[in-house]
């Protein structure tokens, strides 16, 4: 009887010493949490979407914290957030400028015309890895929402055949312009600019046999803006925003409506 009680008391000994052990190294060991971080954390809208790209918001957050990274990389938070994390690390917001995606192709499905199809896995990039999609134009938008399926903010659509941006409800974050195979999607400055919605590099009759609303290169746009800010470049128009004020002279120039405002 007497070992049972001394085999108890070495246990509950051992025990206690365990007990007493694990706190300590709780205490030497624990990371101290960054308040600074977790200030930013806070601040940070949780989306995770990998647009700043880091991982997470968390990523970015610790990055942050270390004051060797932009503060303007979130685009889910806007400008309210990046003051709220200028005022965190003490340093100057500075001038930003909102960002929205931009569709760089008016192929509707009214204007371009088909060539095939399809009936494969119904994701552009299959699509895009088979025939390069239903219509004529390799450029153009497949159509099948690859970009609606990445967009979080339910600010993409597809109509007609082709995707649709609702800048109102637009972030920034560019999930859409990384899904879409064939980078017709960017972002651009949210305002009153103009924007070519056509990626086509071919020449300008080859490009109005399969669509009618694409870039052909005539130089109409070019000749109308009294700015400077439309060039050729590839067979089609190029627009230089930092020169663009959006007087919208050149929408009306174009000759198959591939300018938008």
């Amino acid at each position: 009887m007497n070992g049972i009680v001394i085999a108890a008391v070495v246990v509950a000994g051992i025990g206690l010493a365990a007990g007493i052990l694990l706190g300590i190294a709780s205490i030497v060991f624990s990371v101290k949490q960054n308040e600074k971080e977790q200030k930013l954390l806070e601040i940070l809208p949780g989306a995770n979407c990998g647009a700043c790209s880091f991982a997470g918001c968390a990523d970015y957050a610790r990055a942050l914290a270390t004051g060797k990274v932009k503060i303007t990389l979130c685009p889910v938070g806007g400008e309210e957030g990046v003051k709220k994390i200028a005022a965190v690390l003490g340093v100057d917001a500075g001038e930003t400028r909102k960002k929205v995606a931009f569709v760089q192709c008016a192929g509707d499905c009214e204007h371009a015309k088909q060539r095939a199809d399809y009936k494969g896995v119904p994701t552009c990039y299959a699509a895009n890895l088979l025939c390069k999609g239903e219509k004529k134009c390799a450029y153009g938008c497949a159509g099948l929402g690859d970009c609606v399926e990445a967009c979080k903010y339910g600010a993409i659509s597809v109509q007609n055949g082709v995707a649709v941006v609702d800048c109102s409800k637009c972030v920034g974050c560019g999930m859409c312009a990384a899904a879409c195979p064939k980078k017709l999607i960017t972002l651009v400055y949210a305002g009153n600019y103009a924007h070519v919605a056509c990626r086509n590099a071919d020449k300008g009759g080859e490009t109005r046999a399969v669509c009618s609303a694409g870039c052909i290169g005539c130089g109409k746009c070019v000749r109308t803006c009294e700015n400077g800010a439309i060039t050729l470049l590839d067979n089609h128009a190029q627009i230089d925003i930092e020169k663009c004020i959006g007087c919208g002279k050149c929408v009306p120039a174009c000759p198959v409506g591939a300018i938008r405002i």
